[in-house]
Formats: structure tokens, sequence, C-alpha cells
């Protein structure tokens, strides 16, 4: 694989990892979120998938518990590096932050559930289950997006702003899963030069940026990348240098598997606008945290006690 069909694929599932953090997060369009800026997030999250494409390549991840140290990672390096609610958020103080949402969202929703076990679904699965499985995603959507109403201002999209929006976004998203098979991502083997640069980007970032502006709660971000550094290169030793978890993502999907990823934006749109309409939102996002985080901890305990007992 050459160095522009990596490329390619880290933009492919640098929009899907988009789409989860991002769009499925925020729900819909704020007023002042332009395409401009819609697609330089897209282009971040690419960076940020390279860099999680190439450790899962680099520490030989082959299931799923060093998969979610990998998500893990991804989410550390989104919250703790560039954006820093890592070290506190919107009145969510540390340590709580270190799960959420970098573990509770990133790592559990976006990479071990929207992006891992849905392309299974879409490529080993009956079209019952891809159905019922992106119908179970939009359901989580739809019921997420009313919790935004309960901020200050605030926030509740339109009818048709939240269409739109929904069947936008996942199209592209049954574009990006479509593409990424023809990609061969089973051959993902970034070079020495990528590895360097893609380290000097997270370092410069994080010496000339993030660490001034957390001053002296940097050390707890430097001792749990060290944490995820220790497991991964166990991981390593433990793994023959042969297949990793990529190959997943190599089986073909049909347009007609793809299609049923409609089943998600179809089912956000009648459950956020049923809800609304018909008065009954609530603080989902209470609820939502409190469960993501407990499930999200679970995981990754899980995912150290598997990679200490190999």
């Amino acid at each position: 694989m050459n160095f522009f069909r990596r490329l390619g694929l880290a933009l492919v599932v640098g929009y899907i990892f988009f789409f989860y953090s991002e769009r499925m997060f925020w729900s819909f369009l704020r007023s002042d979120d332009s395409i401009f800026f819609q697609i330089l997030g897209w282009l971040t999250y690419t960076v940020f998938a390279y860099m999680t494409l190439a450790i899962i390549a680099y520490f030989r991840v082959r299931s799923i518990w060093p998969l979610f140290l990998a998500g893990t990672a991804f989410g550390w390096i989104t919250e703790g590096i560039y954006a820093m609610t890592f070290f506190g958020n919107g009145g969510i103080p540390l340590p709580f932050t270190i799960v959420w949402t970098a573990i509770a969202w990133h790592a559990l929703i976006t990479i071990l559930i929207g992006w891992y076990y849905l392309y299974i679904s879409m490529a080993n699965r009956s079209y019952l289950h891809t159905l019922a499985f992106s119908a179970g995603l939009g359901l989580f959507w739809g019921v997420w997006a009313v919790a935004w109403i309960f901020e200050t201002p605030p926030l509740v999209a339109t009818s048709t702003a939240f269409i739109a929006h929904a069947l936008i976004a996942t199209l592209i998203l049954t574009i990006a899963f479509w593409i990424v098979p023809k990609l061969r991502p089973e051959l993902f083997r970034p070079s020495k030069y990528e590895y360097g640069a893609l380290l000097a980007i997270a370092v410069l970032f994080t010496a000339f940026v993030t660490i001034p502006s957390v001053l002296f709660a940097a050390p707890i971000l430097l001792l749990a990348f060290t944490l995820l550094y220790a497991l991964l290169r166990r991981n390593r030793a433990k793994t023959p240098p042969e297949t990793n978890i990529l190959s997943v993502f190599s089986t073909h999907v049909t347009v007609g598997k793809c299609a049923c990823l409609f089943a998600m934006p179809l089912t956000a749109i009648v459950v956020y606008i049923g809800l609304n309409s018909a008065g009954l939102v609530f603080p989902s996002n209470i609820a939502t945290l409190y469960v993501t985080s407990a499930i999200g901890s679970v995981v990754f305990l899980i995912s150290i006690y598997k990679t200490l007992k190999r």
C-alpha cells in the first residue's frame, strides 16, 4: 500500500470518526456551523484517524480489547491533547473527564460500536441485523439530541434542519463505509517517516499548545499515555506480526447493506421530532453520561486485564 492509499484510508476513516464524535454528538448544525469548519473538522479527524490506524498497525491490535485501548488513545488525543476537555469541561471536573468523553464516547461509541461492530454487521450479518443495529444507533441519536434544549441558551433544531443534517451526514457516512474495503485496510503499514511525522505532530502540539494551556495538570495526561503505551507494547510483544484487526474492514460491503444505514437517521428523525412535538423532552444527556461512562470504564478495565493476562 502506497502513501496516497494510506492517506485516502485515513480520510475515509476520519469521516467515520468525525460523524460519531462530532455530527452525532452535536446532533444537528448550529447557526454558526459553516461548511468550511465542517470540512476543517473532518480533516482534523483525518489526522486523528491516521494516528489511530498507525497505533493499530504498530501495536498489532487483533482483538477488541487492545482495539479499545487504541480507541482510548484516540479519545485522549482528541480530548486531551487537542480539545483539552480531558482536564475538566462544562462543570464536569477531573478526574471524571478522563472517562467522559474520551472513553465513554470516542472509544466506546465511535470506535467499538460505530466503526468496528457496525462494519461487522454490514459485512457478515443479515440485512435484518444491520437494519436493527442502525435503528438502535438512530434511537440513541434521537434520544440524546433532545437534551440540547437544556443548554443555556436552549438549542433546538427545526424539523427541516434536523432531517437535512441527519440524512446528508449519514449519506457521506454510507459512502465512506462503502469505500473502506476498496482501499485495502489490511495492508495499512505506515513508513517510519509517517510514524515520525505523526509523533512529531502530537509532541509539538502538546508542548506548544496543550501544556501552556493546562500547566500543572499536564502530567496526568502524560501518565495516561504512558499506561496505554506500556499496555499496547505488551500486546505487540505477545502478538505475531501477521494481520491485525484492520483485516476485518477488507470484507466487501454491498450497496444494499450500505443502504441499511439509513435506518439510523430515519429513526433519529422520528424520535427527535416526535419527542419535541409531544413535549416529552428530558435530560437524556445525564443518563447517557453516567451509563456510557460506567460501561466504558468497565470495558477499559477488562481491556487492561486481558492485555496483562496475555
